[in-house]
């Protein structure tokens, strides 16, 4: 084999570690960090504190729906409109006319993003238009502005006016500023950029994400 060839094998194998450049805040679900009933950004060090007992599998955060979530008050959210977020989340519950919020952060001079679920819609909501321009990963979707696809069925990317309530001055994980609008299910891995990524930098993190997590998804 010459050595253009291997070259050129090694160019179509995918990356094994996440894109770095821009990535502000990294929660992952096989490294938490070592906090108890916390799970800690891998960039930064913030620390997401366990409220009533969610719970931590061996490569998952686990919520219920109805008590439990995550809240952070340090981490500042990207305010640009040019940022990515990045969501990994399987075992979805899914429960008729409930909206299901995976991520809200703390609001930021008057904007911030809620992130969600709603029925077969993917959600998003914010008075800056948004962070999330770009990739999110759930257990067997592709979601980017305009599609989502979960096992050949047609998921709807769609905004939502109402800003899940009022202003907060806290990071949320699996609720709306600690009441109501819970999520249920397993979240993997939750990656926010200060810029918008590639098209190539989406498949390469969602190809990690696919072999880290075991998602078994045809990528």
């Amino acid at each position: 084999m010459d050595v253009m060839e291997i070259r050129r094998r090694l160019m179509m194998q995918p990356q094994q570690t996440y894109v770095k450049n821009g990535l502000v805040l990294w929660l992952d679900g096989i490294d938490k960090g070592n906090v108890s009933g916390s799970w800690v950004d891998k960039v930064s060090g913030y620390e997401f504190a366990g409220v009533n007992n969610p719970t931590f599998g061996t490569d998952y955060v686990e919520l219920d729906r109805k008590t439990n979530y995550l809240v952070n008050s340090d981490f500042s959210p990207p305010t640009s409109s040019n940022g990515t977020i990045e969501v990994v989340a399987t075992g979805y519950t899914y429960v008729s006319g409930r909206y299901q919020l995976l991520f809200m952060p703390k609001i930021i001079d008057g904007g911030g993003i809620a992130l969600g679920l709603y029925g077969l819609n993917v959600i998003w909501s914010t008075s800056v238009k948004p962070i999330l321009e770009n990739g999110v990963g759930f257990e067997v979707l592709s979601v980017n502005e305009d599609r989502a696809l979960s096992d050949g069925t047609s998921l709807s990317f769609s905004t939502n006016t109402n800003n899940w309530g009022s202003a907060n001055t806290n990071n949320y994980i699996g609720c709306r500023a600690g009441t109501g609008v819970f999520y249920g299910g397993k979240i993997h891995s939750i990656r926010i950029y200060n810029r918008k990524l590639t098209a190539d930098e989406i498949l390469n993190n969602q190809r990690v994400d696919n072999k880290r997590f075991n998602l078994r998804l045809n990528i």
